[in-house]
């Protein structure tokens, strides 16, 4: 698992917004592993989020399926994720690319079925002098292989 902070980009509310002409959106209650709460889950993800540095979170294909659930994929949260315990996640589906990083068996993570889940108003210390001690509001993001249930990766921006 990688994990990457960022400023700026576009805020994780875009994951689950509005739909699109002709996208179906069904919303399902996920429940959480042990100490988190249930999530909502909607698929798949409707509006594209692009963040600076090339990390993507696109519209997946209207024929992309899932091999593990929305729920396997909130378990990684207990094993091997940088989530929120205290906050429910919003989850989706997204092809997402992550230039320069691989997954534990060394493929790149380009165009790949994953589940987002987005927590947003975390509580977060920016990098840095300056930044060490100020707190802001970070959206957090934990990205979930869709065929295996493994955390691709996880990252924050605020």
């Amino acid at each position: 698992m990688q994990t990457r902070s960022f400023v700026g980009g576009v805020a994780g509310a875009l994951l689950l917004s509005g739909c699109a002409q002709g996208t179906r959106v069904t919303r399902v209650q996920v429940a959480g592993p042990s100490g988190f709460p249930s999530a909502a889950a909607a698929h798949p993800l409707v509006d594209a989020v692009h963040f600076r540095d090339g990390i993507s979170f696109d519209v997946p294909a209207a024929s992309a399926s899932p091999a593990v659930s929305a729920e396997v994929a909130y378990r990684s949260c207990a094993t091997d994720g940088a989530c929120d315990p205290g906050k429910a996640p919003d989850i989706g589906i997204a092809s997402v690319t992550i230039p320069d990083v691989e997954d534990a068996a060394g493929t790149k993570i380009i165009g790949r079925l994953a589940y987002v889940l987005t927590w947003s108003g975390v509580p977060c210390v920016g990098a840095g002098p300056a930044a060490a001690d100020t707190p802001t509001a970070c959206t957090m993001y934990q990205l979930v292989d869709a065929g295996t249930g493994k955390t691709l990766y996880s990252m924050d921006h605020n």
